[in-house]
């Protein structure tokens, strides 16, 4: 869960969905909080490999736009509708954050398909990869992306 309380008046059912304007909020305070957070963590650049497989903005401006950037790193707003599917596209290491929740999955370079969902509030972090990423749900998802420039691996 995010490290700060549910928007919205005293009173409110926590489990309401939230509004347009309370989803945004939540994506700059976290935004700011991760980046706030992982500029240690960052602080060593190992080169990532070079791979044929461009960058999500570059190669799908349509799901994926930067909200943020720095010499560190990167974060991406991603917005899935259902049915939608991107490009092959590559991501240094990074952590992501579900804003709703997704039914997506991701086809790798030789075919294999790995589950991507999440529900909202989740967090998860990996090394840089290159996939296909897909919606296979009736929902839209939104998540926020935040790419480790120069690194390879996670953790070191």
């Amino acid at each position: 869960m995010f490290p700060f309380p549910p928007l919205g008046p005293a009173g409110v059912d926590p489990n309401a969905p939230l509004t347009r304007r309370e989803v945004n909020i939540r994506f700059l305070v976290a935004a700011g909080f991760i980046t706030l957070s992982v500029v240690g963590l960052v602080a060593c650049n190992g080169d990532v490999s070079s791979q044929e497989a461009p960058g999500a903005v570059a190669a799908d401006p349509q799901h994926y736009s930067v909200e943020f950037e720095n010499e560190q790193v990167r974060v991406l707003r991603v917005r899935y509708g259902p049915g939608e599917a991107s490009v092959m596209h590559r991501h240094p290491a990074t952590c992501v954050f579900y804003f709703t929740d997704a039914d997506g999955q991701f086809e790798m370079p030789g075919g294999e398909i790995v589950d991507a969902g999440g529900s909202a509030g989740d967090v998860g972090c990996g090394d840089a990869t290159v996939h296909l990423p897909s919606n296979i749900g009736d929902e839209p998802f939104e998540v926020a992306v935040v790419e480790f420039k120069g690194r390879e691996t996670f953790t070191q």
